[in-house]
């Protein structure tokens, strides 16, 4: 299984590709189309990066992930398609609600299904929300 890197790829120093990874372009624009790789990223084996995005310095994605979309610095993204799971610059473990250490099911499924948005300010409302419930 080999590497596949597209022509407009841009890859920085340190960087760890491992087999069967596509660096893609989309194929519906010219110019600069195929992902930009920062500094000392980890790309796990089979996972395809898609189009014209950035994978900031110090990230890592999963093994088999899909990502379309920009992953900041010191992020781990998994799973297709691609989610945070991790983020080194936030005091939490992960981007679990409340720190928890695991996903449900449903909120992977809801992730997934875009119906669950990340950003930190969603997460402590939900978060909320489930403490009020609970009352």
């Amino acid at each position: 299984m080999g590497v596949v890197i597209g022509e407009t790829c841009i890859i920085g120093d340190d960087v760890m590709i491992y087999q069967g990874v596509t660096l893609g372009g989309t194929g519906k624009v010219g110019g600069k189309r195929h992902p930009t790789v920062e500094d000392r990223v980890m790309v796990g084996a089979g996972a395809k990066i898609i189009g014209n995005i950035t994978l900031g310095h110090d990230s890592k994605v999963g093994a088999g992930a899909i990502v379309i979309r920009n992953v900041d610095p010191y992020v781990t993204v998994v799973s297709p398609p691609a989610y945070p799971v991790r983020d080194k610059s936030m005091k939490m473990s992960n981007l679990c609600m409340g720190g928890k250490e695991r996903w449900t099911r449903e909120e992977v499924q809801g992730i997934q299904k875009g119906k669950i948005s990340l950003d930190k300010a969603n997460i402590v409302n939900r978060s909320k929300k489930k403490e009020e419930k609970e009352a």
